[in-house]
């Protein structure tokens, strides 16, 4: 399903960093974008092959970078204050949700000037 969404996001106009399939891998990426020009915005599922997500969450939040939750453990899902969308859940609904978080990280490095 990753790779559906991936697809769907690229026609919709997003550059994609992932899917990545390991907390480890995820942090490392999410670091790496942030030092050389920044992440507009993430889907995260819980679940990355056993490994719950969290701290992914906590450095997206750390970075200000807005996320949403796609996935099928959402009684897993903590309070973040983040969009929870169900698997599977329309991939418009997804690139709008997208959209409205390259916004919001807009508004984000406005506000943080």
């Amino acid at each position: 399903m990753a790779l559906s969404i991936e697809d769907y996001l690229v026609n919709a106009g997003a550059a994609i960093l992932g899917p990545e399939a390991y907390v480890d891998q995820a942090i490392s990426i999410v670091k790496e974008e942030m030092g050389s020009g920044g992440i507009d915005a993430a889907i995260l599922d819980v679940n990355l092959n056993g490994e719950l997500v969290w701290p992914v969450a906590e450095l997206l939040t750390q970075f200000r970078v807005p996320f949403l939750f796609h996935t099928a453990y959402q009684d897993l899902v903590v309070s973040f204050g983040n969009a929870l969308y169900h698997k599977p859940c329309s991939f418009d609904l997804l690139v709008e949700a997208v959209h409205g978080l390259c916004s919001e990280s807009v508004s984000n490095m406005l506000g943080a000037r």
